[in-house]
């Protein structure tokens, strides 16, 4: 009856409704062209490398992007091509999108071996700046003409900042007290890297001092006194003595 037929055009009203609303469209932001990862939201608009599109409602991903939508601080974690859609999910703090991120510009990072002893005891933290001493083996032609052998120690390297150690590229946060072997996995004092940021000649010279098979030893720069990154790139004799 009337009853019946009144139902029948609500539930078609509703319908309509719904269909409607899922194709509502809405808009996004999609790569213009295929996006390198590292770069924020805000350098993806001002090198002009993203655009709004329009999409149906249902088919929004969750975590998409929209055109006044502010990622302050991150960058894209992944590549992405050419009209994929942006989502938040693919963006993260520089420090997990990769060490090559947290790298200072025109700087490079390299791993340099250290145990307790040759790393402040193991109280280096991601962050800090340290300098580099190192034993260098010198050839000498001795009074009575033979050749003979000295062992140099010196300051390689100054003020040179620790990016990670081992995989951890976190430092411990403003006024935070950390235990200091926190930053080892186990007990095998041996076994530990400490990535640092040198130039590339920087790295050319630290290499060619390990080939002597002499280790690095690393000292800790206190906080208010560390110096310019940049700066100590002279090899500075501390003592000689016969071999």
């Amino acid at each position: 009856g009337l009853g019946a037929a009144f139902s029948v055009v609500t539930y078609l009203n509703s319908v309509r409704v719904n269909v409607d609303d899922s194709i509502e469209p809405v808009e996004v932001l999609a790569a213009e062209v295929k996006l390198p990862r590292g770069l924020s939201l805000e350098e993806l608009r001002d090198r002009n490398m993203i655009k709004i599109k329009s999409i149906p409602r249902d088919f929004v991903p969750e975590s998409a992007v929209h055109p006044d939508a502010d990622l302050d601080g991150l960058v894209l974690s992944v590549s992405l091509n050419e009209g994929e859609t942006l989502t938040s999910t693919k963006f993260a703090a520089p420090k997990e999108a990769g060490l090559a991120f947290t790298t200072p510009e025109g700087l490079v990072a390299m791993a340099i071996s250290a145990n307790d002893a040759s790393a402040v005891g193991n109280h280096i933290r991601v962050g800090d700046f340290v300098n580099i001493i190192m034993a260098v083996p010198l050839e000498f032609e001795g009074v009575d003409g033979e050749e003979s052998m000295a062992l140099t120690t010196g300051t390689l390297l100054e003020s040179v900042q620790v990016l990670a150690i081992r995989d951890n590229l976190e430092g411990p946060e403003s006024g935070e007290v950390t235990d200091p072997g926190a930053l080892s996995e186990d007990n095998n004092s041996s076994n530990r890297t400490v990535t640092i940021a040198v130039t590339q000649e920087e790295a050319v010279l630290v290499v060619q001092q390990t080939e002597w098979g002499f280790a690095p030893y690393l000292t800790l720069v206190r906080s208010s006194d560390a110096p310019d990154p940049f700066g100590g790139d002279t090899f500075v004799e501390e003592e000689t003595e016969e071999g």
